[in-house]
């Protein structure tokens, strides 16, 4: 049996106390703002990026409108592209349908040819084996079929694909 991780407690911090970490994150940001580089992941829109301070924070992204308007399609492009590990949860499509989709972006392959079968198994293979190579950062959590993602879950998924992203030599450390 394993044993219960202790629960996580806010810190109090004095103001004073921050100001060495302060100094460090002015420093970083004016080196990344200097050489033009994100500090992070970003989403490929250059006008969601300014919006964001030029890259996405460590941490969940939830977004949120009308059925049917392109959330699902928003937020897999930018797993897709962003260039740092991320886990993707989808309750609504499998991990299948999602790679598919992945395939089809990167490879810019139709997705109505990925689904009818028109391409002969080694072909959609290497089509498939092409868009792994090209997106290894990204990472499914399929909830699809009435599975439960739970947020202490998602959290271990993301470290655990973080680490195993982060082995394959990636330079990104950004969760």
């Amino acid at each position: 049996m394993t044993p219960t991780p202790e629960p996580r407690v806010p810190q109090a911090v004095a103001l004073s106390d921050l100001l060495h970490a302060w100094n460090q994150e002015a420093e970083a940001a004016h080196a990344a703002f200097t050489s033009g580089t994100p500090r992070g992941p970003v989403t490929g829109f250059k006008s969601l990026d300014q919006a964001l301070s030029g890259f996405l924070a460590p941490g969940l992204h939830i977004i949120h409108a009308n059925a049917g308007c392109g959330k699902s399609a928003l937020c897999l492009q930018i797993a897709a592209t962003c260039g740092a590990a991320a886990l993707y949860v989808s309750a609504e499509m499998s991990a299948l349908e999602l790679f598919r989709r992945v395939i089809a972006r990167t490879t810019s392959t139709f997705l109505g040819r990925l689904k009818t079968g028109e391409y002969p198994p080694d072909q959609a293979l290497r089509l498939a084996q092409r868009a792994a190579r090209e997106v290894p950062w990204l990472f499914f959590a399929d909830a699809s079929a009435g599975a439960v993602a739970p947020p202490d879950w998602i959290e271990a998924a993301l470290v655990q694909f973080h680490r195993s992203y982060c082995g394959m030599g990636s330079s990104s450390s950004h969760a």
